[in-house]
């Protein structure tokens, strides 16, 4: 069976929200532990992990995964507000070994990880190479993302129903809806 056309859309103000999305997946992640990254304050991550901590059936734990924990302190606090268990986790996805060493961390928790969530991403950088010898932005917005996903799969595997979810960007705020047989 063919599946539906995707829905045309008139104006970029018929676009959903991540607050549409959140609410609309609220009882799938409920009691959940949730793995998000780059969750730097006023972009998409933080953005989406506020509005996740808001939702009516909120997830048991929401992990902040990024390079500058420090900078993760007030989402966090804002979390816990919410009555949610938040952890920051150190990821730098511009580099191979930080990101195994996170990964390790994440491998040695017995309860697994849900749902993960790589939104991290940089964007119109000066060209640089990472200490691993690729371009920067291919390397923290692809293989870094790649590379993480590949080491906890286990941990997703642990779970009934583990779920990645890729996030890529046409404007911060904004999310596409999954279509209703690839949900």
């Amino acid at each position: 069976m063919a599946a539906n056309p995707p829905t045309p859309r008139t104006s970029s103000s018929a676009k959903p929200k991540s607050s549409d999305f959140v609410v609309k997946h609220a009882p799938e992640i409920k009691d959940r532990i949730v793995l998000v990254t780059g969750v730097s304050p006023g972009g998409l991550g933080a953005i989406f992990v506020e509005r996740l901590s808001t939702c009516p059936t909120p997830p048991r734990r929401i992990i902040l995964a990024g390079r500058s924990p420090a900078k993760f302190e007030e989402i966090k606090a804002k979390v816990e507000q919410n009555g949610i268990e938040a952890k920051v986790l150190a990821l730098d996805l511009a580099s191979f070994k930080s990101v195994r060493q996170a990964a390790e961390v994440v491998n040695g928790w017995d309860e697994g990880v849900d749902v993960l969530v790589n939104n991290a991403g940089i964007m119109a950088v000066p060209f640089t190479k990472t200490e691993d010898g690729y371009e920067s932005q291919l390397q923290a917005n692809h293989m870094g993302h790649f590379l993480f996903t590949g080491l906890i799969m286990d941990q997703l595997l642990k779970r009934e129903n583990g779920r990645v979810v890729n996030v890529s960007s046409e404007r911060a705020g904004e999310m596409r809806q999954p279509t209703e047989r690839g949900s």
